[in-house]
């Protein structure tokens, strides 16, 4: 199990990931690194501000996970993973992240993840003050796509 350690960038977060050195020189499996993407993301939604956001009438749930797993990582790497929402529309948005290798300043994986926001009913609008305080964290307005056109809405 690795360690993580949350820091804010410009945009989204960066999180400091220590891959534990028993397993120094071995391959780490591909389920680690969708462990590392899943508690940064969970990371990032767990720092906005909402009161208790997995307890609210509407919360973002996970739609669509795609990984890439550009490099192998061995134990006893030092990884930098950065997680941050790039666009939304009237009910998801994307989030991207990077898994970067610290001391060689290489891609190690990326991850990008569609998230609906779910109510009782079914996906709904997102929330305006789910979507402030996305925005407010993330560090500046998130392009809002409709998702009709597939074009920035104005």
């Amino acid at each position: 199990m690795s360690t993580i350690r949350d820091a804010r960038s410009d945009r989204g977060t960066r999180t400091e990931v220590d891959v534990p050195a028993g397993d120094q020189g071995f391959h780490v499996s591909n389920l680690e690194i969708e462990r590392i993407f899943f508690e940064a993301r969970n990371a990032y939604l767990g720092a906005i501000e909402i009161d208790d956001l997995w307890h609210q009438p509407v919360i973002p749930q996970v739609r669509e996970l795609t990984t890439r797993f550009d490099a192998e990582v061995t134990g006893g790497t030092a990884l930098t993973c950065t997680t941050r929402v790039v666009s939304r529309s009237r009910r998801a948005f994307v989030m991207e992240q990077a898994l970067v290798d610290s001391a060689r300043a290489t891609l190690s994986a990326t991850c990008r993840s569609v998230h609906v926001t779910v109510g009782e009913e079914g996906a709904v609008e997102i929330p305006d003050d789910l979507w402030a305080s996305i925005e407010l964290y993330d560090g500046g307005p998130i392009p809002n796509l409709d998702t009709s056109h597939g074009q920035p809405a104005g």
